[in-house]
């Protein structure tokens, strides 16, 4: 997997971003605010297209190769991912739409369907006393939703895990509308302002963006 050189008008460029104090937490309400008035990136800065591995055979890979203790997913929908996994299994979505059954080879199968700050405000992992290895978050596209689930999975994950975030590469300036009302084929939302709220606020994270098709993946260490 390549790793994606991006550019915010010259302001973020590289193969990866070092990313953000803990106190985070309280500059949260602040820069959360401010960004969100930012426009989306114009045709000048746009991010270029992915063009590496699709994501799903990414997945594919890393789930073939490894058998996690705990894996979390949040925006599950029709479970394609979740049933590629082979360790302790926890998705959560508010509508599932499974195509097929998928407990196959997994020691456990854990499935909420609520949303995902229903679930974090539930202590669910604490219940199921799990500390997700790997997390990927693919639920609600916009930036303060990814932000919370980000801040929440983090809170009680493996120190040593990873968390993936999808959709963080749009490519045209129609994907990246927070109109719920009126969504595009193809709708990342605003998911690419997580990039420079993490550089700017958690330099203490090692952020690197994925050369993932169609629409790239965050990878969030340390």
């Amino acid at each position: 997997m390549q790793f994606l050189i991006v550019g915010f008008g010259g302001a973020l460029r590289g193969e990866q971003l070092q990313a953000p104090p803990p106190k985070f937490r309280v500059a949260f309400a602040n820069s959360t605010a401010q960004v969100s008035q930012n426009p989306a990136p114009s045709s000048t800065t746009m991010f270029k297209r992915a063009k590496g591995m699709n994501y799903r055979g990414f997945f594919r890979r890393i789930h073939e190769a490894h058998a996690f203790e705990w894996y979390l997913e949040i925006g599950c929908r029709n479970g394609r991912i979740l049933d590629l996994v082979q360790g302790k299994t926890i998705g959560v979505d508010p509508v599932f739409r499974l195509e097929k059954p998928l407990l196959g080879r997994k020691p456990q199968l854990h499935l909420f369907q609520e949303t995902s700050d229903s679930f974090f405000a539930a202590n669910r992992l604490e219940a199921l006393g799990a500390r997700p290895t790997i997390a990927f978050i693919d639920g609600m596209h916009l930036f303060e939703y990814a932000l919370r689930d980000i801040l929440n999975t983090e809170a009680h994950a493996d120190p040593d895990g990873v968390i993936f975030v999808h959709d963080c590469c749009p490519f045209s300036i129609e994907m990246t509308t927070r109109d719920l009302h009126n969504l595009p084929d193809i709708w990342t939302g605003d998911v690419w302002k997580l990039i420079p709220i993490l550089s700017e606020y958690r330099p203490d994270l090692k952020v690197s963006v994925l050369d993932a098709r169609p629409t790239g993946l965050l990878a969030i260490t340390g």
